[in-house]
């Protein structure tokens, strides 16, 4: 189903943000239980609520499949948005099953007893940050979503607040993710100032147009959301909050924090390829010529290239005879090193 570049009506935008209501409303009915019901009626089952809101937006994904729309201006509903919220929703709904009977087993503790439906509907905000995240075509939306969901896993990481190692996870946690957020914020406003516009599309169709000449403006702010998205998903060198974070954090959080960010920071890296590189038609264009075209700034290097290529035909013809070589020496037993009536290696390759 495609909707066209006409506005949409109410009730279209409603059914395309369908899965992102439902988990709210499930998010902020758990809250709301809490808050109404009273102590002395003992636990009611969050997490049947939490996954009963989990469903409902996964049967709304599937509704939209085929979708191909702009919602707000700022989202997009298409096939890889929805993909991403599928993975989100499961893998939320894992955490779930795995949280009940970890909180069950710290409900004793008169302070985790009193906050024990919190934690579900703060997954449930995550998978809502992650579907917002994965449908994202605007530089604002994105960093928006990177800082929720990074505060909502610091809240997660820091439950168990009584415990020493939880706090100290917390709060390196916390200190990276302000650093994530404020090295993503400065590479988009330059990105801004460059382009002059934070949708992802506009982002394509000006560098398209200018790619030359904004080329070495734009590689800085790549580089910086690069640091941005390796923080998030703790690729090295960019990944030493997550031994503390996994150690500190609760079991069921630990699971979360190993799937969730990373999740998520795929969604950001496939939202900035697809939509800014893709959104100008051209299968170079965008970001993507942009990235492309660093390694054939210089041109004008033809015999080097034909020079360095004949290098490496040659490399590779001596390290194709080297192997059998190797083999005849072994067979005589003598593969550290070679005699006087010994044949030398091809190449004058030595065996070490």
């Amino acid at each position: 189903m495609t909707y066209g570049q006409p506005a949409l009506t109410l009730g279209q935008t409603l059914w395309l943000l369908s899965p992102e209501l439902v988990l709210l409303l499930a998010s902020l009915l758990i809250l709301g239980l809490d808050a109404l019901r009273p102590r002395r009626e003992g636990k009611w089952r969050a997490h049947h609520v939490a996954l009963a809101g989990l469903s409902g937006a996964l049967i709304a994904t599937i509704s939209l499949w085929g979708c191909h729309a702009r919602v707000l201006h700022v989202l997009s509903c298409d096939n890889f948005a929805l993909v991403i919220k599928m993975f989100a929703l499961v893998t939320i709904g894992l955490v779930v099953l795995l949280s009940d009977a970890y909180l069950r087993s710290h409900s004793f503790h008169e302070d985790v007893g009193a906050r024990f439906p919190r934690p579900y509907a703060l997954l449930l905000f995550s998978a809502l940050v992650i579907c917002l995240l994965g449908a994202a075509a605007n530089l604002i939306v994105i960093l928006l979503s990177c800082a929720c969901l990074s505060l909502v896993a610091c809240i997660l990481t820091i439950y168990l607040r009584d415990d020493r190692r939880s706090t100290e996870a917390a709060i390196k946690y916390f200190v990276y993710s302000a650093a994530l957020a404020a090295v993503m914020l400065y590479g988009m406003s330059w990105l801004y100032g460059a382009t002059g516009s934070t949708d992802l599309g506009a982002i394509a169709v000006a560098l398209a147009e200018s790619e030359s000449v904004l080329r070495p403006v734009v590689l800085p702010a790549l580089i910086m959301l690069l640091v941005g998205l390796a923080c998030l998903v703790a690729a090295a060198p960019f990944h030493q909050w997550a031994p503390d974070a996994y150690e500190g954090a609760p079991i069921p959080v630990a699971a979360f924090l190993s799937v969730g960010p990373a999740l998520a920071g795929f969604a950001f890296g496939a939202c900035i390829a697809d939509r800014a590189a893709g959104g100008s038609g051209e299968p170079d264009g965008g970001l993507a010529g942009v990235t492309n075209g660093v390694g054939s700034a210089d041109d004008d290097g033809g015999q080097s290239g034909g020079a360095v290529a004949d290098e490496h035909q040659a490399t590779t013809g001596l390290l194709q005879h080297r192997p059998d070589w190797l083999r005849s020496h072994r067979r005589r037993g003598r593969v550290g090193g070679r005699g006087d009536g010994d044949a030398a290696p091809p190449g004058g390759l030595r065996a070490g």
